[in-house]
């Protein structure tokens, strides 16, 4: 891509991000809400690195950069390879993956969150406050995995 150098092909560093100058306005911008006491008048940067911001991550540009950093990370990165398992697998054997917080009251609900192993992301649920046993249906209000 154009807009990243990168001696990865040689083998000698890592990519290199384009700087293509950009000027951001802090302050003060006609048309836009930035609160009550944004500065008047606006104050101009220059940004060289706004073109990676990629908020729906569809530009190729921006993707293809990230790809080459991943690579050269990996590159960098794959002599620890096992140290790295080693340490997840540690942490792991510390951590209590399928579980559930301590329960909070507000209103007629009492709301919590749980854990499952092999899920990546909170569950979020509440139940009816004080119910037990079968009585005590919850109900999820977010499931983190499912959005993700």
């Amino acid at each position: 891509s154009a807009s990243v150098s990168s001696a990865l092909e040689g083998g000698e560093g890592p990519p290199v991000a384009a700087r293509k100058p950009h000027v951001v306005k802090i302050g003060k911008v006609e048309g836009e809400d930035r609160g009550a006491n944004a500065f008047d008048p606006p104050v101009e940067l220059v940004d060289d690195f706004f073109w990676l911001r990629d908020d729906k991550r569809e530009d190729e540009a921006v993707l293809s950069h990230l790809r080459a950093e991943n690579a050269y990370t990996a590159a960098q990165t794959s002599h620890l390879e096992d140290f790295r398992e080693a340490l997840y697998r540690e942490l792991l054997s510390h951590v209590k993956e399928t579980d559930d917080s301590a329960p909070y009251a507000r209103g007629p609900y009492e709301y919590f969150t749980r854990t499952v192993e092999g899920l990546s992301y909170a569950i979020h649920c509440r139940k009816a406050r004080g119910a037990t046993g079968k009585k005590a249906r919850e109900q999820v209000l977010l499931d983190e995995n499912e959005v993700a």
